[in-house]
């Protein structure tokens, strides 16, 4: 074996062994990281932003639902999102029931 070949193999695994020290490193710090999201993620799903997100949805969706009711746009809406009421009364039901105000 020639010496300059014996050198250029014992650069490439030294090159190898300080690319595999290199990886550990990283992927320690990602580890490190993803904890501190997982963390962050948890606190704002239990927290009082998580809460008050899911109380406000369901009053929007009720609201919507609401006026889906007497508008066909917004029932196109819901529907395209997968939002389905049983059955929206049509305004000519309504005025013939006299629920139209």
């Amino acid at each position: 074996m020639k010496k300059s070949l014996y050198y250029v193999i014992a650069l490439m695994g030294l090159a190898c062994v300080a690319l595999s020290v290199a990886l550990i490193f990283i992927a320690n710090a990602n580890q490190k990281l993803q904890l501190q999201v997982q963390t962050q993620q948890q606190y704002l799903s239990q927290g009082i932003l998580g809460q008050q997100g899911q109380q406000i949805a369901g009053t929007i969706i009720q609201e919507m639902d609401n006026a889906a009711a007497s508008n066909s746009n917004i029932r196109t809406i819901l529907e395209q999102y997968g939002y389905r009421k049983p059955a929206y009364p049509s305004m000519k039901s309504m005025e013939s029931e006299g629920l139209k105000q």
